[in-house]
């Protein structure tokens, strides 16, 4: 999804070129290469190995999934997962079986997060793969 966003912003600015603005092609790469998405694809420790991404449908878990094995070895992929009512959830889950190895199911506090149980229950009905569920992520 990232580098769709960097070709569209790259696409504006040639079209901006072409319009007569003045862009300073050094100042445009510097200011791409400097773009930091925290909570995208974002490693919060080397060893062991844990990436935070707030993937919040089923495309952007897709595009994780697909970006994270075209990009970054592992061995085994744990995925601690927790979504909202009000999303696509069952697309997301369909999306998980494909690049995680262990599921934990957990909520956040809002009010309208998915029970983490029904989650699992969900996913295990979906693709047949045995999960956790966890009332929180504190314990």
């Amino acid at each position: 999804h990232q580098a769709i966003n960097c070709g569209l912003a790259l696409a504006i600015l040639d079209k901006l070129k072409s319009s007569g603005y003045k862009i300073d092609n050094e100042k445009a790469t510097e200011g791409l290469n400097s773009v930091s998405l925290l909570g995208r694809m974002e490693m919060i420790c080397d060893d062991p190995r844990i990436m935070i991404d707030a993937a919040h449908n089923a495309a952007s878990i897709h595009a994780l999934i697909h970006a994270i094995g075209q990009n970054i070895p592992y061995d085994s992929m744990v995925v601690i997962f927790g979504c909202n009512s009000d999303k696509d959830f069952e697309g997301m889950l369909r999306q998980l079986q494909y690049g995680a190895d262990k599921v934990i199911f957990t909520r956040s506090n809002s009010a309208k997060a998915m029970p983490p149980q029904d989650l699992a229950d969900m996913y295990t009905e979906i693709c047949g793969k045995m999960c956790q569920s966890q009332a929180t992520v504190n314990g």
